[in-house]
């Protein structure tokens, strides 16, 4: 959401909210088809509960055609390494933002300390949180992220308000070359695809989780407006000059801009534990699988997510530029989640031999047409963004500058 500004840059103060928009309606397409296929696959095989994402991709394929048989268990391994890589690797940069924006706090009152010291420390309540193993009770934790995250939001607002320009100052539409910049960016902050079904299946009535107005609409809606909203203010007011973090846009050695940092710093490693809870599950799914059963399950789980939250901690202390390598995994594995995999998921059941059921509705072929076009903006987007990351990880290494650190 804070790197929105530096997207429009790339789009124009027109150009940003429409095609935000527009990537917004895709996404919670999506979202709504996956939400679906998992509802679908569960009455019909009379499941408890919904299916998760990978199972889901495999069934759909297996009720497919014949074309979408054969890559079911490619699918389904392909979809639980995409989310196992794409949410540790989120982790590993919540610790570098984490540890950096400390550092950036107190290196002015003469508290100077390197900062993989700050990795160590932020490690303790991090690694205590993911020891949490339910969604329900990670909620109150979710809860004060937020809370820490949307007052930041607010604060950086205020003072980016302070004395606008006037919108006609910046150009309404960007360069089209300049568009697989804005792509990328946009597409990897709507990217959440990976904790839907599980916040549908922890949910009390999960028959309400994708209507009109549930969670997923008014959840969507809100992160689609935040978006349109940051990236509007950071491009009107800094405009070419605006950074990849607006928080990094506000003034130095500022009260002001110093809590800003805090609770931003707060709200993201209170967040960890939720991007770590769809990894940690579906790796102990499989631990528990190929070894099991354990005499005593739960302390192997608890030893299990202890290491793996270390291995996140000491992959960003360890390797140089971070941020851009999993900017350039994220361009590959969050356009798959997001666009690919539920396209195909629903073509498949569509397109199903008569004996499979296939999945029809009055607005057949309007759906196929949808997923059609998912698939082009999602190789689009795979195209841009791998090309834009190694550009930069090219760039960085030549400079010796890591244009994704704080």
């Amino acid at each position: 959401m804070f790197a929105m500004g530096d997207a429009f840059k790339h789009a124009g103060i027109v150009g940003g909210p429409v095609l935000t928009f527009i990537l917004g309606i895709i996404c919670i397409y999506n979202n709504h088809v996956l939400v679906n296929c998992s509802n679908l696959m569960r009455d019909r095989r009379k499941m408890d509960k919904g299916p998760n994402f990978p199972v889901t991709v495999e069934m759909c394929f297996e009720e497919g055609p014949d074309s979408f048989k054969r890559w079911s268990n490619l699918a389904r391994k392909s979809v639980k390494a995409f989310v196992i890589i794409t949410q540790l690797g989120f982790c590993c940069v919540y610790f570098v933002f984490v540890s950096s924006t400390i550092k950036y706090v107190v290196d002015p009152h003469n508290l100077i300390l390197d900062v993989r010291v700050w990795m160590v420390i932020v490690f303790v309540p991090i690694v205590m949180s993911c020891m949490v193993r339910s969604l329900k009770y990670l909620a109150p934790i979710s809860l004060g992220s937020n809370l820490c995250v949307c007052t930041a939001l607010l604060l950086t607002l205020y003072i980016s308000f302070q004395d606008l320009p006037d919108a006609s100052s910046r150009p309404l539409f960007a360069h089209w070359t300049n568009l697989p910049l804005f792509f990328g960016t946009t597409i990897y902050a709507f990217e959440g695809i990976s904790l839907v079904l599980p916040l549908q299946n922890e949910m009390k009535n999960t028959r309400r989780f994708g209507t009109t107005f549930g969670v997923l609409n008014l959840g969507m809606s809100v992160v689609t407006t935040l978006l349109i909203l940051v990236g509007f203010v950071g491009y009107l007011k800094y405009g070419d000059g605006v950074q990849g973090s607006l928080s990094l846009n506000l003034p130095k050695n500022d009260p002001l801009s110093d809590s800003v940092q805090a609770m931003l710093a707060l709200g993201i490693a209170s967040t960890f534990a939720l991007q770590f809870y769809v990894a940690s599950d579906l790796i102990w799914q499989d631990v528990k699988a190929r070894f099991g059963p354990f005499s005593r399950p739960l302390t192997w789980e608890i030893l299990l997510r202890f290491m793996l939250v270390l291995f996140t901690m000491l992959l960003a202390a360890v390797i140089p530029m971070l941020g851009l390598f999993i900017s350039l995994i994220g361009a590959v594995s969050s356009t798959a989640l997001a666009l690919v995999f539920p396209a195909l998921s629903d073509m498949a059941l569509r397109c199903a031999p008569p004996a499979n059921g296939p999945l029809k509705s009055k607005h057949h072929f309007f759906r196929l047409s949808i997923d059609a076009v998912t698939l082009i903006v999602a190789f689009v987007g795979f195209v841009s963004g791998t090309y834009c990351s190694i550009s930069q990880i090219v760039h960085a290494f030549q400079t010796g500058e890591d244009q994704g650190g704080h």
